[in-house]
């Protein structure tokens, strides 16, 4: 029998789904964290634009489900471009794939970021691994697997404490001024790397800030603070559940920087969720590279599109040009998920691609203008690469 399918409000699910939702991520540890679950849709979907859910069912029982936003016939992620990873939640035995659910839906294509599943169906996935420090055997087993670079972190905390008084870590620091220090940091570090600002399109922070008021329940988000005095040195925001706490957003003050506070604040917030039982902390795919000093490659995460009709061709081009079509593919992505009006992205977008075309030049040290790039060398890849 086939499958049949609808789509509903993520506050509107059938507790009788739910409870089906909730019994595939205890089945599956490739859904472990709290974006996969009910309870994150939920919470994005009160806020962000063109939220669903697709249900596929067969002879009645929930198959699978996929949490999404729209774009007109273009599906991202629930959430996105917050959310880390995303994937199908299936049913075990169930052989329901991305392209069913989009071919049943009439949708026409899924960007994936970090797809957490099988990506057999996208077009030449980039694949990634998920970067989680294993705390199942404690903060000193896991420690004890670092000795060398936590050892040389806290030389550094002692050297802030001899310069600028004892630092004092929190975990969960209610003080909203803590929120808004943050959001100040990340909104000035996009700014000042020519990135779209996830934050300008208001429903972002709405979103964070829903979740930081979620104290106490299954699952909430907190901020971690590292404090000199009354001043905050750095602090991140995380979100936690199912014994899993996700790093999220981190940043701190530049003035300290000499002492690492991030990597210091990092460290104490291993030690806490370790003494809180949590069986693990996901540092997210593996872009950065500081990760792998405190974190070992997981499970493959997939970024790529999907297309309902199939691979559309791509332009044939160089390593360097394929490399920038990429970036400004990524870049779009955000732009899209951000903005809900096609005008407003399409704006975004080509401020975008103004800022790769100017810091191509300005590291190649050539003195052309941007339109004269657009009619050369970066007009091909950029422009395939941000379908609005």
């Amino acid at each position: 029998m086939g499958l049949t399918f609808e789509t509903v409000r993520p506050d509107a699910l059938d507790a009788r789904v739910a409870e089906a939702w909730r019994a595939v991520l205890a089945d599956d540890a490739r859904l472990a964290g709290p974006f996969f679950t009910p309870e994150y849709a939920t919470a994005a979907g009160r806020w962000a634009p063109g939220a669903a859910v697709a249900v596929a069912r067969r002879r009645g029982a929930v198959a699978a489900l996929l949490p999404f936003q729209a774009r007109g016939r273009r599906l991202f992620p629930l959430g996105a471009p917050l959310t880390d990873y995303h994937g199908l939640i299936a049913a075990p035995g169930e052989s329901v794939s991305l392209g069913d659910v989009l071919r049943g839906m009439g949708a026409a294509e899924y960007r994936a970021t970090a797809w957490a599943g099988d990506g057999a169906e996208m077009a030449a996935p980039v694949a990634r691994r998920r970067m989680v420090a294993d705390l199942s055997k404690g903060f000193e087993a896991w420690r004890a697997g670092r000795a060398s670079v936590v050892k040389d972190k806290l030389r550094r905390g002692r050297a802030l404490a001899r310069d600028h008084g004892e630092p004092r870590f929190t975990l969960d620091d209610g003080d909203p001024a803590a929120f808004d220090w943050l959001l100040a940091r990340k909104r000035a570090q996009y700014a000042e790397s020519a990135q779209h600002d996830v934050f300008a399109c208001g429903w972002t922070e709405r979103l964070l800030r829903d979740l930081l008021a979620r104290r106490g329940e299954p699952l909430a988000a907190s901020i971690a603070t590292l404090r000199v005095g009354a001043r905050i040195v750095a602090a991140e925001l995380s979100v936690s559940a199912g014994g899993v706490r996700h790093l999220w957003f981190p940043a701190y003050a530049r003035a300290f920087s000499r002492y690492s506070p991030g990597t210091l604040l990092l460290i104490e917030q291993i030690r806490a969720a370790a003494e809180r039982g949590e069986a693990a902390v996901d540092f997210g795919p593996d872009v950065e590279g500081y990760k792998s000093d405190f974190a070992d490659p997981g499970a493959v995460v997939l970024e790529g599109d999907l297309r309902a009709a199939g691979p559309a061709p791509a332009p044939a081009l160089s390593g360097t040009l394929r490399r920038l079509a990429l970036k400004a593919r990524r870049r779009h992505g955000v732009i899209r998920a951000c903005e809900a009006d096609r005008w407003r992205a399409a704006g975004a977008a080509f401020d975008s691609l103004a800022a790769l075309a100017r810091g191509r030049l300005d590291r190649a040290g050539a003195s052309v203008g941007v339109g004269s790039v657009y009619a050369a060398e970066f007009s091909r890849p950029l422009l395939w690469a941000a379908p609005f």
